[in-house]
């Protein structure tokens, strides 16, 4: 996968070939790109704060407004949650479904803008590790059974 001005270009990993170019709705730029198991592409631009779901054959699923300009995103393994992070210094997780975005856990504004989130997950928990602007690092215990209002670092490096 790339992207480009006109949109998000899929290539077949086996042959090389081009397969085809997602555009999105109002003909955004992607800034973040994220693909889940199931094939659902995860879309961001910048400039428009929202969110697009497709699907691997260029159809959208939906769509989703964001009060946040995002800088980081990432999917878990297994595509069923979504971590988000940018200017607004705050960590959400997400659930993902075919029909949209639950969020179940947000942190308190943290002290620098989110650049960096990664996922991860151990046969007991799933993690969210954080990186901000100042350079520092958190890990956050993200609980998706639990529809817990805020997160808070369970360790945080500096």
């Amino acid at each position: 996968m790339s992207t480009s001005l006109s949109g998000v270009y899929l290539h077949s990993l086996q042959r090389g070939e081009f397969v085809r170019v997602i555009h999105h709705p109002r003909n955004r730029q992607a800034q973040l790109v994220q693909v889940s198991p199931q094939g659902i592409i995860v879309y961001y631009g910048g400039n428009y704060k929202q969110l697009c779901f497709y699907t691997v054959n260029g159809k959208l699923l939906w769509s989703q407004p964001l009060e946040e300009s995002l800088l980081a995103m990432a999917l878990s393994a297994d595509g069923r949650l979504l971590l988000t992070g940018g200017l607004g210094k705050v960590l959400t997780a997400y659930v993902v479904t075919y029909k949209g975005l639950t969020a179940i856990q947000s942190s308190a504004p943290l002290d620098a803008s989110i650049r960096v989130v990664s996922w991860c997950e151990t046969e007991q928990a799933f993690y969210a590790m954080v990186g901000l602007s100042t350079g520092s690092v958190a890990l956050f215990a993200v609980e998706p059974a639990k529809a817990v209002k805020h997160l808070t670092p369970d360790v945080f490096w500096t």
